[in-house]
């Protein structure tokens, strides 16, 4: 099945958990692609190493911020043949082991041409327990 998307990562100094946050998740292959932010020479060379490491298409931004951020990732991505944008935070993680298949093989069958946006939010820790908990059992 044709992958919907890539999955983006913006840095500014902080590689170690983009390394932490990779040697964690399995992304199945999907493709993914990390924009620094201005972070300091040292970091950048530690942020092109975890890439390497990982996979991970390393760029410096073109112009700073989020915006220009997703603006560049946009053109990227869209030479790569995807349509959509997964942007992760570090302290972010997916839903499930097959969170990136399921998103992908809904994003194949699905029109969302009336989109351009399309967000995640999981409630965890303390109180939202019981609300995890049934979103785990399916409810």
């Amino acid at each position: 099945m044709e992958k919907q998307f890539g999955i983006l990562f913006t840095s500014r100094n902080n590689y170690v958990l983009l390394d932490q946050w990779c040697s964690e998740i399995n992304t199945k292959d999907y493709y993914i692609l990390n924009i620094d932010e201005d972070s300091t020479q040292e970091q950048k060379e530690l942020g092109k190493k975890i890439c390497k490491k990982h996979n991970i298409t390393y760029l410096d931004r073109e112009e700073r911020g989020m915006l220009f951020n997703l603006q560049t990732a946009s053109k990227h991505f869209t030479t790569k043949g995807f349509s959509w944008i997964l942007y992760f935070s570090h302290d972010c993680f997916p839903k499930g082991d097959n969170f990136f298949d399921e998103l992908n093989t809904y994003l194949n069958k699905k029109d969302l041409s009336d989109f351009g946006t399309v967000g995640f939010n999981i409630l965890h820790g303390g109180q939202n327990q019981n609300i995890l908990k049934e979103y785990k059992e399916g409810n």
